[in-house]
């Protein structure tokens, strides 16, 4: 391992020289083999990348069920397979619902047939979060672990609207829509131009995770992530 990762602060918990490993911030099974080179990868403990891979070890079967871009169904058609050998209880639980498809309304009036793939709405913020942290260390190289508050948010259609344009108020650093891992994940962010701990970041996943009930009108598929300092946020 190059000694850039090594000894290092750990990204994700702020533990100083505790990197023992790299920890690729999108996991590369999230990716077709094609798509993997160039993935950022940042300095992790044991610990945060064990914690992360656990996360992501079911994600990855998971969230291919609900993507819209082309290689999400590669991925479901290809490597999900022996992902789900390998966890039988998930297989059953996914297997329940696959096999029950339902008619749901469209925004535009008709219904549609699809299926419902249960999923942790929390696993995902957790493993937001930590993309989050990543990201924010692999462009502007800013441990935020321990300083602030990260808070993701799943907006509907409406929501979007009053959140995009604050990447346009207040940012003194950009990210630019930035795709990695033949467009596995596609994500912009901010900095607030008042604190560098302060910033705001926009995630797509397989081109926009269908996520959200039976009404049309709370389905979403983007998350948006505010990171707050946490002694401004405990004022707010």
């Amino acid at each position: 391992m190059s000694k850039k990762y090594k000894g290092k602060t750990c990204v994700y918990c702020g533990g100083v020289g505790l990197s023992e490993t790299r920890d690729h911030v999108l996991a590369r099974e999230f990716v077709l083999e094609r798509h993997r080179s160039n993935l950022p990868a940042v300095p992790a403990c044991r610990r945060c990348n064990n914690t992360k891979s656990q996360l992501e070890w079911e994600l990855t079967t998971v969230l291919p069920f609900g993507g819209r871009h082309s290689d999400a169904l590669e991925v479901l058609s290809t490597m999900v397979p022996k992902r789900l050998r390998a966890n039988q209880a998930l297989r059953s639980q996914i297997t329940r619902h696959i096999d029950k498809p339902i008619w749901l309304p469209t925004p535009w009036g008709n219904m549609e047939r699809t299926s419902i793939v249960p999923i942790d709405t929390k696993q995902i913020e957790t493993w937001v979060s930590f993309l989050t942290m990543g990201l924010i260390w692999h462009h502007w190289h800013v441990i935020v672990a321990n300083e602030v508050d990260i808070e993701p948010m799943l907006l509907t259609s409406e929501g979007e609207k009053l959140y995009a344009p604050m990447f346009y108020l207040r940012a003194s650093r950009q990210v630019p829509v930035t795709s990695i891992g033949g467009d596995a994940l596609i994500y912009e962010g901010m900095m607030d131009r008042a604190n560098p701990l302060a910033s705001l970041w926009r995630f797509a996943v397989y081109g926009g995770i269908q996520l959200g009930g039976n009404d049309p009108r709370v389905r979403a598929s983007t998350y948006y992530v505010k990171v707050m300092p946490r002694a401004q946020n405990a004022r707010a």
